[in-house]
């Protein structure tokens, strides 16, 4: 929920009241009905897209793409979160624009690192820890797994 109120403050400051923001939640469920989830809701009544550009905050990035790709559907700006393979797959292919990656290694490292800070060196650490994201495009891709396999 935090990742959707951020975007919508980025274009809220922006006063990019042209723009319209729609939600579709789509839960946790078999492809297949994901799949008319997002027939329902991305398709105009000429099976058309409704939508230039598509957020989606969670790691589920890939089930837009692969309904993209099953209906042949574009061009249309896609962006999400977590390099999971399938998402990095379509990512190569075209069918995702951009990833998101919170690089959660660094962020396991920086909690184990503050836990041990606490309860061993008996510190005290700031309440607000801020690492980076790194966008992640088909033309850094390849850079970017080989950069995170060497650390």
């Amino acid at each position: 929920m935090s990742r959707e109120e951020g975007f919508r403050d980025f274009f809220a400051q922006k006063k990019s009241s042209h723009k319209k923001i729609t939600t579709i939640n789509l839960q946790a469920r078999p492809s297949g009905s994901i799949h008319q989830e997002l027939s329902e809701n991305l398709l105009d009544m000429n099976g058309g897209l409704k939508f230039k550009g598509l957020f989606v905050t969670n790691s589920r990035v890939y089930q837009v793409a692969d309904f993209l790709e099953k209906t042949n559907k574009g061009p249309l700006r896609v962006v999400g979160y977590d390099l999971l393979d399938r998402s990095l797959a379509h990512l190569q292919n075209g069918n995702i624009d951009f990833l998101i990656s919170q690089n959660p290694v660094a962020q396991g490292y920086h909690s184990f690192m503050a836990l041990f800070d606490i309860l061993v060196r008996k510190k005290t650490i700031e309440k607000r820890q801020y690492l980076p994201i790194d966008i992640v495009t088909r033309e850094n891709i390849d850079y970017y797994l080989n950069h995170q396999n060497n650390d």
